[in-house]
């Protein structure tokens, strides 16, 4: 038993794993989840808000029944070989940026921490529970909380002593199933990849975006090594639709790439941003807010790459 070094929690059942400088945790307010030593002790500079951000992220994936994952400190991440790993700055940077994001998938991680009955009645408590609702403070839980009431999505009931009792409603039910027939790609097994098209990146993208998409068991479809008898502009919007995420490249910043990114987007598809290290001073300021992988060869491309989406998407 130890100390959660994500939420503070006293007696969490926890492990080393083999050799390792790694311990697991099941943590019932964080879920599942491996960190490095490092990464435990670099975790107390952070704020409170911060940390809650990554109780959000980790709680999700045990929602989801997801592989365990490492947090690890961004020295580490290319270093770790076997399993899903991530550093706390990518997860802080995976928090939901919108209202509709956050106020969504809180919803459907009500409905997975639920016994997943119609109308039936659950609970959840505000000291253990706040990483559902993506809720960095008892302010933002219960403010969340009012906000999903608001929106007829829940009923609930609150009591003096932090548990409420939560149903999700048939307006609910139905935002639910919403939701999951807009998961354009859901279940799709290709990989969209937007990048400039220049000879000095073969190499990148052999021994890179395609080798680690590939070994993620996707297929990797960019559209100008594709056979094809429509315009370019109709394949590639028809290729992003049926992908089950997009990798944007802004090596060279081309207009293409900003222009697929934002298609997906707008699709609701998951974007993995990166960028060559020598070209990120030329980043456009609409796309800074996202966490690039910042690469310096092929080889390094394919470890981050790799990572990002064993964090991401599986």
């Amino acid at each position: 038993m130890a100390e959660c070094p994500i939420c503070g929690k006293l007696n969490v059942p926890s492990k080393s794993v083999g050799t390792k400088d790694v311990n697991e945790y099941d943590c019932h307010v964080c879920g599942d989840y491996s960190i490095s030593r490092q990464s435990s002790i670099n975790l107390k500079s952070l704020t409170a808000v911060d940390k809650a951000k990554i109780s959000a992220f980790t709680r999700e994936r045990s929602l989801e029944k997801k592989p365990r994952i490492t947090i690890v400190s961004n020295r580490e991440i290319a270093q770790v070989s076997a399993e899903p790993a991530i550093s706390a700055d990518e997860i802080i940077s995976l928090f939901p940026r919108t209202v509709s994001e956050r106020l969504e998938r809180a919803l459907k991680n009500l409905y997975l921490n639920s016994s997943g009955i119609p109308g039936h009645l659950d609970y959840i408590n505000q000291n253990d529970d706040y990483p559902i609702l993506f809720a960095e403070s008892r302010e933002a839980y219960n403010f969340i909380l009012m906000a999903l009431v608001d929106a007829e999505w829940i009923e609930c009931k609150n009591t003096p002593v932090g548990i409420s009792s939560v149903t999700i409603s048939v307006h609910g039910w139905n935002k639910l199933a919403e939701m999951e027939s807009r998961r354009i790609g859901k279940n799709s097994e290709q990989a969209f990849v937007a990048m400039w098209f220049n000879t000095n990146l073969n190499d990148s993208y052999s021994h890179g975006f395609k080798k680690a998409i590939e070994v993620c068991g996707y297929e990797v479809v960019r559209v100008d090594v594709k056979e094809h008898n429509e315009k370019i502009d109709d394949r590639i919007i028809s290729e992003i639709r049926k992908s089950r995420f997009l990798v944007a490249d802004f090596t060279g910043h081309r207009g293409g790439v900003y222009f697929e990114a934002g298609f997906a987007l707008g699709l609701g598809l998951p974007v993995i941003w990166t960028c060559r290290q020598d070209h990120k001073d030329d980043l456009h300021f609409d796309t800074r807010q996202f966490n690039h992988i910042l690469w310096e060869d092929s080889s390094d491309l394919f470890e981050r790459l790799r990572r990002r989406i064993e964090a991401t998407i599986f």
